[in-house]
């Protein structure tokens, strides 16, 4: 199969719907409250199909 003039092996991808993406820079005092604060932007990073 191709999409876009790029080929895409069966059973590779399986995302049915367009995607987005940000890049975000956090600041913060130490290493460790930049991770929690990425940690709890992002949440579980995990995707619902409902």
């Amino acid at each position: 199969m191709e999409m876009d003039r790029v080929p895409i092996e069966p059973g590779s991808f399986a995302e049915a719907f367009p995607m987005t993406a940000a890049r975000v820079i956090v600041t913060a005092d130490s290493a460790a409250w930049a991770e929690i604060g990425a940690r709890t932007m992002t949440g579980y990073a995990t995707s619902v199909i409902a």
